[in-house]
């Protein structure tokens, strides 16, 4: 019955992430939310073994960092990055984080932020405009009213699929080692914003599948219950 109930409670983390990805179609720069978890009858094979540790292992939620379409929005403060390894550095009270969300815009104290808020940074710290129309090139770097002003700091992983998600397209590194982007490693898209990698199609049939695993399990666990209560009551018998 344990393994059986570990079983449901993965079930339920993928339809929450599956719900999730749903609700971010439109998100720009949205990763899909994958949920990894031990199968049903591979625990049991487990338990058979005496592999209780591996029985008994739970989901683990990995993002799927691919990158999502390209679209021309026209607007200057959005941007695009090519590829799926690199990364804006952005600040949020004094702590470094990163994302790939695109849509900017001018703080009141001139600063350039997120969508959310969280600081843009470029190589010399925070990049603060004069203007809500600046010139960004293909190499990220940043020019205000016909002088340049820093160029924007991007970062690279070697397993971006193992950072922590925090929302709104924000990632904190956590034991993973963010790396200088190398150059020409990514280019800059000013004007586009990169859609969402969530396919509405796939995610129904992942829930369609998640839902008949579900009711099996279901199924199985009422057996298990009918049969543990038949042997209890021919114990009471005897």
């Amino acid at each position: 019955m344990n393994v059986i109930a570990q079983g449901m409670g993965v079930d339920q983390d993928r339809l929450t992430a599956i719900a999730t990805n749903l609700a971010n179609v439109r998100t720009p720069a949205y990763k899909r939310e994958m949920i990894n978890g031990t199968g049903f009858e591979a625990q049991l094979d487990a338990l058979e073994q005496g592999e209780t540790a591996r029985a008994g292992g739970r989901a683990v939620s990995r993002a799927d960092m691919r990158p999502g379409a390209v679209q021309y929005t026209g607007r200057p403060l959005d941007m695009a990055l090519s590829g799926e390894n690199a990364f804006l550095e952005l600040s949020r009270d004094g702590a470094t984080l990163y994302g790939r969300q695109g849509a900017m815009r001018v703080d009141s104290q001139g600063r350039l932020v997120n969508a959310g808020g969280d600081l843009v940074m470029g190589m010399g710290g925070e990049i603060r405009l004069a203007s809500n129309a600046p010139r960004i090139d293909a190499q990220g770097n940043v020019y205000d009213q016909g002088k340049f002003i820093d160029r924007l700091s991007l970062a690279s992983f070697d397993a971006p699929q193992n950072l922590t998600r925090l929302g709104a397209g924000v990632y904190r590194a956590g034991q993973e080692r963010a790396q200088p982007m190398r150059e020409g490693g990514s280019s800059v898209l000013q004007g586009y914003l990169e859609g969402s990698n969530v396919d509405p199609a796939h995610e129904m049939a992942g829930l369609i599948e998640v839902m008949r695993h579900f009711e099996s399990l279901q199924k199985t666990a009422q057996f298990v219950d009918d049969m543990t209560g038949r042997a209890v009551q021919k114990l009471g018998e005897i």
